[in-house]
């Protein structure tokens, strides 16, 4: 039988469902603070109950949307990797944390959201992973984790627009299916490929783009997902250049930030048996406030099985 491993893995979710934090507790001695920031519990999942010694964040959610439906929309026809879609207009989405305003359409075989202003595709999710006679992905089962990163660059220039040059990239491997035995070495890499080993794998890669406010990466959503053998998912390029411009010059104490944040958590966490811990920093804009939410992975052991899970904090950087 082949062995299976699915890793779920989202930009504005993390790998299991988030619960919403009780209220505030008003009392100074139940949070950490410094001379900058003052770190608050915002969310934490199913994994780990936190103790009740760091504040919980009782105000509204740091990135929110707001859907609206127009009117007299007509269809509209797109090209994507050689294949023609047809666009039937389904709704309209606003997000806090990004610049424009997105019409999202149903077709066919895929989802699409477009920029209301620009008429460019922001978003494409694939049904059929369908293209044009006589296309052909550069990218195959035997490509470099470079060749990946590189098409998926390219994927973004042509269809949102938006170059990736100045950007961070990272990979992950999200779906893999394989009889290979692997080893945990193997498997904890970030561009998973055993074709040599394996001639039926298969495995789907998030190919991710970041850039930076100071020291710390921008809430940004550029991101392809690519299966092994060439074929594109999806992709989305949603980016908030004009809500960072009040804050290009803020500066952003990243260690101090992740400092506080190893204490709330080392104390929130103190009943646990926690065996590894690595800390992700975001920059959210969010009306007339700048925050940094800092979502703490880990893993921890609970008789004799080991599970992981996400704890998230949020310190005002600015504002």
């Amino acid at each position: 039988m082949r062995n299976k491993l699915i890793f779920l893995i989202t930009v504005l979710s993390v790998s299991f469902i988030l619960a919403a934090c009780g209220n505030t507790t008003g009392n100074d001695e139940n949070y950490l603070s410094n001379d900058t920031y003052k770190i608050l519990l915002y969310k934490y999942g199913e994994g780990m109950e936190p103790q009740a010694s760091t504040e919980k964040y009782d105000g509204n959610e740091l990135i929110t949307s707001n859907k609206t439906t127009k009117t007299g929309i007509e269809n509209k026809k797109v090209s994507v990797f050689g294949y023609e879609h047809e666009l039937f207009y389904s709704h309209t989405l606003e997000f806090s944390s990004y610049d424009g305003v997105y019409d999202e359409y149903d077709a066919k075989d895929g989802l699409f959201m477009l920029d209301e202003e620009t008429g460019r595709i922001v978003s494409y999710n694939s049904y059929s992973n369908k293209t044009g006679d006589g296309y052909k992905s550069p990218v195959n089962a035997h490509s470099s984790r470079l060749e990946f990163i590189d098409y998926a660059r390219n994927i973004l220039l042509e269809y949102t627009g938006v170059s990736t040059e100045n950007c961070d990239a990272m990979i992950k491997t999200v779906k893999l299916d394989t009889s290979y035995k692997y080893s945990k070495e193997e498997i904890e890499q970030d561009y998973v490929n055993f074709i040599e080993q394996d001639p039926d794998f298969s495995a789907e890669y998030r190919i991710i783009f970041k850039r930076k406010l100071d020291s710390v990466y921008r809430a940004d959503t550029i991101e392809v997902v690519i299966g092994n053998g060439g074929d594109v998912i999806s992709f989305k390029c949603m980016t908030s250049d004009k809500k960072y411009e009040p804050y290009l010059n803020t500066k952003i104490d990243k260690e101090k930030i992740i400092n506080s944040v190893e204490k709330a958590f080392k104390r929130d966490v103190s009943d646990y048996d926690v065996t590894t811990q690595s800390i992700t920093l975001t920059a959210i804009p969010n009306g007339d406030e700048l925050w940094v939410r800092a979502d703490v992975d880990y893993k921890y052991i609970n008789n004799g099985e080991t599970f992981g899970g996400v704890m998230q904090y949020i310190t005002i950087a600015a504002g």
